[in-house]
C-alpha cells in the first residue's frame, strides 16, 4: 500500500489539526523501523504500481508547533515536504484575521526556520499565499494565489517544488484545471491510500489526526487497518457532502 501521510500541528491540545506528542513519537519510531519505505513525494508518485509499500510525509501550513517533529524526522534521514502559506510566514493560522472555530491559533514558522529546515533536506512547496477557499475565488485571484505562492518560494529559496496542496482540500474541476497550469501535482484532503491511475491534480492523503495514539500504525499490513481507512474515508465523505448541502 502506498500513501501520503499529512500532519499539521504536533501538540497536545487534542484539536482536529493536532497529533499529540506521544502519538507523534510513536509514528516517528514506526516510520524509522517498520520496514515501510519513507520516500519523497516525487519518488512515491514516479510509479503507478500501488501494490508495494511506501509512504511520503507532508506537513501543511508550516506551523511552528510542527518544527520539532519535522526536525526529528529529518534527523532520522526521512524526507519531509512542508506546504507553506507564503504570505503568512511568521504570522499565525488565523487565516482570515480571526480565530477558526475549534482550531487553536498557532504561530507559523518564519523564513529563517523554513530555510534551516530546507538546508536539512525538507522540500518547501506552495500552499497559496493567504490560505483562502479556492473555489470561491475568481480566476485571476485563484491564479495569483497559486503562482504567487510558488514565486515567493522561488524568490526566497531559489527553487520551487512541483507539488501544491489545496487549502482545506477545497477543489473543484475549475480549480484543478487552473492549478495544472502551475504545478505538476496537487494534493487534496481525500482520505485514502493511492490507487492506480490517480489524477495528478487530486491526490489523496491520510490525515494523521486519525492515528492519534502511539501504536496506531502497527497494523499497517492488515486487512483490519485497510477496513479502518475505508470507514474513516466514508465518514469524512458523508460529512463533507452534508456541509455542502448536497445530501
Amino acid at each position: 500500500m502506498k500513501a501520503i501521510l499529512t500532519y499539521h500541528s504536533v501538540d497536545d491540545s487534542g484539536s482536529p489539526i493536532s497529533v499529540g506528542s506521544d502519538a507523534f513519537a510513536g509514528h516517528a519510531r514506526w516510520l524509522r523501523r517498520a520496514g515501510v519505505p519513507v520516500v519523497t513525494l516525487d519518488t512515491l508518485l514516479a510509479s503507478s504500481d500501488t501494490s508495494t509499500d511506501a509512504v511520503a510525509v507532508t506537513f501543511d501550513d508550516a506551523l511552528a508547533t510542527a518544527r520539532p517533529g519535522i526536525e526529528r524526522l529529518l534527523g532520522d534521514g526521512l524526507p519531509v515536504t512542508i506546504f507553506v502559506v507564503t504570505g503568512r510566514v511568521g504570522q499565525t493560522n488565523s487565516w482570515e484575521g480571526r480565530p477558526q472555530a475549534g482550531i487553536p491559533t498557532f504561530d507559523l514558522m518564519d523564513w529563517p526556520d523554513l530555510e534551516a529546515l530546507r538546508a536539512r533536506g525538507a522540500d518547501l512547496a506552495p500552499h497559496t499565499r493567504r490560505h483562502p477557499r479556492l473555489t470561491r475565488l475568481a480566476d485571476d485571484a485563484l491564479d495569483e494565489e497559486i503562482s504567487g505562492s510558488a514565486e515567493d518560494l522561488r524568490q526566497r529559496v531559489g527553487s520551487v517544488s512541483a507539488h501544491f496542496a489545496y487549502p482545506y482540500g477545497d477543489v473543484d474541476d475549475r480549480v484543478a484545471s487552473r492549478t495544472a497550469h502551475h504545478c505538476r501535482y496537487a494534493h487534496t484532503v481525500d482520505f485514502r491510500p493511492l490507487r492506480p491511475g490517480e489524477s495528478a491534480m487530486r491526490l489523496p492523503r491520510l490525515d494523521m489526526y486519525y492515528f492519534n495514539r502511539p501504536k496506531a500504525l502497527d497494523a499497517w499490513h492488515t486487512a483490519r487497518f485497510r477496513a479502518r481507512l475505508q470507514a474513516i474515508g466514508a465518514r469524512r465523505w458523508v460529512a463533507s457532502r452534508l456541509r455542502k448541502g448536497v445530501m
